[in-house]
């Protein structure tokens, strides 16, 4: 999973799914533990700069777990599933219950 794939997801998403993605990276709540985004740094960001800040912020891995809990928190689980698709290699595991245990996480 690279940046580049992160980025070919967040590019499907409409602009009103865009930004409620964004407002989801400023809330402690979602992201459980891991740092938020300020606003500012937000305001007029594209999908590149999302991206770029997200790597920045997060590790490559971690970014990988924000984008997924945030597509589901946009209703956008077909890019979700597809996502977690791309990642493949054993480094998720989908449940029965179509929950997905990322890192001892589950979504």
């Amino acid at each position: 999973m690279t940046a580049e794939d992160i980025l070919e997801v967040l590019e499907e998403l409409n602009q009103e799914e865009f930004e409620k993605f964004k407002w989801f990276l400023q809330q402690p709540e979602i992201l459980s533990g891991l740092p938020t985004v300020k606003r500012k740094r937000l305001e007029g960001a594209k999908t590149l700069d999302i991206v770029d800040l997200m790597v920045q912020i997060y590790t490559l891995e971690r970014c990988m777990e924000v984008t997924c809990k945030i597509l589901g928190k946009v209703n956008r689980n077909d890019l979700r599933t597809r996502f977690l698709s791309l990642l493949g290699s054993g480094c998720l595991r989908f449940r029965k219950s179509q929950r997905v245990e990322f890192n001892n996480s589950i979504y």
